[in-house]
């Protein structure tokens, strides 16, 4: 069955390597939001087996894995940045409607943060790559500018997407084995059929 038309990718898939991942799992795996994934070219794009609009994507396994990597935050949990000009809570710049510069005009208008890109509005994975500046009753605050630049750098990598882009005439290389281009799990249980040997033994009470 042949892909579905996607906007971002414009149908441009990356080469197979290795293991594959879907676009649900390699979320919750590597705790990422469906933005973040939009900024790496997927393996392969094809109808929803279980409906909806939305296409069952396919990524290479080191892909997300490089990706989650290059987002990891660099900064320690409780360090804080300094004030700088309007603050905005993190719930608010989550999704709730905040005023931002309008481009075209001197005056503000009302946006939602998830006005930014596609998918809906930022989030706590999202949110806790950059510093806030306080904590006050519960409520976390972070300056305004620095949302806005983590929303517009989100933007701007998932409408250019990364990876070794397959060629039109791309054909798999004649080395292909059997533990190329399958999921992760079917690579382990294939791994564990040839030789008992167990890869990823995600809950011991199993083993």
């Amino acid at each position: 069955m042949p892909p579905v038309r996607t906007t971002s990718t414009k149908e441009r898939l990356a080469v197979p390597r290795g293991p594959w991942i879907l676009r649900t799992k390699a979320r919750e795996e590597f705790d990422l939001a469906p933005s973040d994934l939009e900024s790496i070219l997927p393996i392969e794009v094809s109808p929803n087996p279980h409906g909806g609009p939305w296409p069952m994507k396919k990524y290479n396994w080191c892909d997300v894995r490089d990706l989650a990597e290059r987002l990891r935050p660099r900064f320690g949990l409780d360090e804080r940045a300094e004030e700088d000009g309007e603050q905005i809570a993190r719930d608010t710049a989550k999704g709730s409607p905040y005023k931002v510069k309008s481009p075209n005009s001197s005056t503000h208008a009302h946006m939602h943060a998830h006005s930014l890109f596609r998918y809906g509005q930022l989030w706590d994975c999202q949110m806790d790559r950059i510093r806030p500046t306080s904590v006050k009753n519960g409520t976390t605050y972070y300056n305004r500018k620095d949302v806005e630049e983590l929303a517009e750098r989100i933007k701007q990598a998932a409408a250019n997407p990364t990876g070794r882009e397959r060629p039109a005439n791309y054909r798999p290389p004649r080395d292909f084995n059997v533990f190329d281009n399958i999921s992760l799990d079917d690579a382990d249980d294939w791994l564990y059929r040839f030789t008992g040997i167990v890869a990823h033994p995600w809950n011991e009470d199993e083993f």
